[in-house]
């Protein structure tokens, strides 16, 4: 059977203010992500688990307490372990959230290429250096704080 692979059209946030994060505990071998893209980047943290993530057509293999960035239009899917539960959080966010001007030198030289379709490529965080392991803490603050405003 021939995969399917969709857009999705979903307002992640506001406008003003396009951020959202979501968690979801999955059961063995459940396959919750199809293929899908979206206009948004995202990063997908692996609280505890395993989960074979797809990156445009390349099965990469998560396991507890790592992350991977997932950039705009690159079409991702991902399945939970047949073997172990998983829990995991997608942080979802559009280029307005983190660069609200495109006046800003940051934006001009890091986020505007992104939008011209280069590519970062796919990094996933193990935490086995110092940058990694304070990139993988502030993600779990990030999801801790949002966690936190959506009750």
């Amino acid at each position: 059977m021939k995969e399917v692979y969709q857009e999705v059209h979903v307002q992640h946030g506001t406008e003003d203010f396009n951020f959202a994060m979501y968690e979801y505990n999955l059961m063995p071998g459940y396959h919750f992500l199809y293929s899908h893209w979206h206009h948004e980047y995202e990063i997908i943290y692996l609280e505890y688990g395993e989960m074979i993530f797809e990156l445009d057509g390349k099965s990469i293999p998560l396991h507890s307490h790592q992350a991977i960035f997932v950039n705009r239009y690159q079409i991702h899917s991902c399945c939970c372990s047949p073997k172990v539960k998983c829990r995991y959080v997608c942080i979802v966010f559009g280029e307005r959230f983190l660069f609200p001007s495109s006046k800003s030198l940051i934006y001009q030289k890091y986020i505007l290429p992104l939008s011209q379709n280069k590519l970062l490529p796919p990094e996933i965080l193990k935490g086995s250096s110092a940058w990694e392991q304070t990139a993988l803490d502030l993600i779990k603050e990030i999801s801790h704080i949002a966690a936190k405003e959506q009750t």
